[in-house]
């Protein structure tokens, strides 16, 4: 299966009340992380507006999802989320609601969440993925799985990096509850066009990618480190 990529609308699966909502949730989140957290955004270029977008991300607690969703501003975010979330009575109905598509349990392969994503981005959205598959456990960039780099190599559609720094010390996979008041700094990168990015291969794609999120990440830790040290 090919995705087929080349028009840039915007992501004309979502329904006009879906939208809707997304919208509505945004304030209450920025207002909501505002309130726990100290948090920053920052960008290296403009967020593409329309089109087909995989925003990759390192995952470092489940504030990642509405951190990332404030820096990608002017568009709805569609999420890929554990199986597991969906089947909880807390979460379930908002994960849903937010567009997201589960995806098997323990790094598993599955076709099905692959699907839904190029659907996703053939549709002309913009997808979140964490390519470590799970929480870092501490604190580090973790490897990517050789499933994204399929998928990168089947979608051909820019990428926007994005490293975050601070959410793992917020609320690390070690605790039930987040630890609140602490800066949390989400950096947004220059977008990757599929093109210089599958230059040499998925393969290559994959370990570029991550070295950019990387780079990302280690930036976000040195602004909130500097934060840290004015305070």
């Amino acid at each position: 299966m090919r995705a087929q990529l080349g028009r840039r609308d915007v992501d004309r699966s979502l329904s006009r009340a879906r939208r809707l909502w997304y919208e509505l949730c945004r304030p209450v989140a920025a207002t909501g992380l505002g309130l726990a957290f100290s948090v920053r955004r920052w960008w290296r270029g403009p967020v593409p507006a329309a089109g087909p977008l995989l925003v990759v991300a390192n995952h470092q607690s489940y504030l990642d999802p509405p951190l990332v969703g404030l820096a990608v501003h002017n568009r709805p975010l569609r999420y890929v989320a554990r199986e597991g979330l969906f089947r909880s009575r807390a979460l379930g109905p908002l994960i849903r609601s937010l567009n997201a598509a589960p995806v098997a349990e323990g790094g598993r392969a599955d076709v099905r969440s692959m699907r839904a994503v190029l659907e996703a981005l053939q549709s002309g959205g913009a997808v979140l993925l964490f390519p470590e598959g799970t929480r870092t456990p501490d604190g580090s960039v973790q490897p990517f799985r050789k499933g994204v780099g399929l998928l990168l190599k089947r979608a051909r559609c820019p990428v926007l990096p994005v490293g975050i720094a601070g959410a793992y010390e917020a609320w690390p996979r070690s605790s039930r509850l987040p630890r609140l008041g602490g800066p949390v700094h989400v950096v947004a990168g220059r977008t990757l066009q599929p093109d210089s990015l599958l230059a040499r291969g998925a393969e290559a794609a994959l370990e570029q990618l991550r070295e950019v999120v990387v780079e990302l990440h280690a930036e976000a830790k040195q602004r909130r480190a500097l934060q840290c040290s004015v305070v």
